[in-house]
């Protein structure tokens, strides 16, 4: 008898552990669930089969960016200045007037001189000696060995003008210079330099 009760107690708190470790075991899973549920509410996992949201990494955007800013202002400093319109251009017989303000090898820099058609005529009107421009307002005038140089001499106020070959070494401070050619980058590339020396 005493065996018989032993072996029923024995049997009763096996049957009770393996119970509990069954609810355990139930509760854990359940919890888990619910932890996970709670933290997909609050955004701190992503829900699941849903796709994540993958963007390109800063750095990439960055030099898109970066890359977009230097074509606008790539843009912008090609329109800073153009050739002369149409009908100024062939009465003038050049693309470009200014007035040479500093002398460099190979180039030289001149400010723009403001040039237009009045009454079938064409004006040009030089900034004086002494006006103190920004780097900024001067444009670069590239030439090489192809580019032609000649000297217009003008005499009696523009009543009569003589032509005569010239080379670099003819330029000067101030001088005004008729140009044909063409802008690119903000320099303008001369095929032909008209010096113009008034006698």
């Amino acid at each position: 008898m005493k065996n018989s009760i032993i072996t029923y107690i024995k049997k009763g708190f096996l049957c009770t552990v393996s119970t509990l470790s069954i609810c355990m075991a139930f509760t854990a899973c359940s919890g888990k669930n619910e932890v996970s549920d709670s933290l997909q509410q609050d955004g701190q996992l992503p829900a699941e089969n849903e796709p994540e949201n993958i963007s390109a990494p800063p750095s990439q955007e960055a030099a898109q960016n970066n890359a977009d800013s230097e074509t606008e202002a790539q843009e912008t400093e090609s329109e800073k200045w153009s050739v002369l319109d149409p009908e100024t251009a062939k009465s003038v017989d050049a693309d470009f007037i200014g007035s040479i303000w500093k002398l460099d090898e190979d180039r030289f820099y001149i400010l723009e001189s403001e040039t237009y058609m009045e009454d079938d005529a064409s004006v040009s009107a030089s900034p004086s000696s002494d006006y103190e421009p920004d780097d900024s307002e001067l444009i670069p005038v590239i030439y090489d060995e192809s580019t032609h140089f000649y000297m217009r001499t003008i005499y009696e106020n523009g009543a009569r003008s003589e032509d005569t070959e010239a080379v670099p070494a003819d330029l000067a401070q101030y001088m005004s210079v008729e140009m044909k050619g063409h802008f690119e980058k903000n320099k303008f590339y001369a095929t032909e330099i008209r010096l113009i020396k008034v006698a």
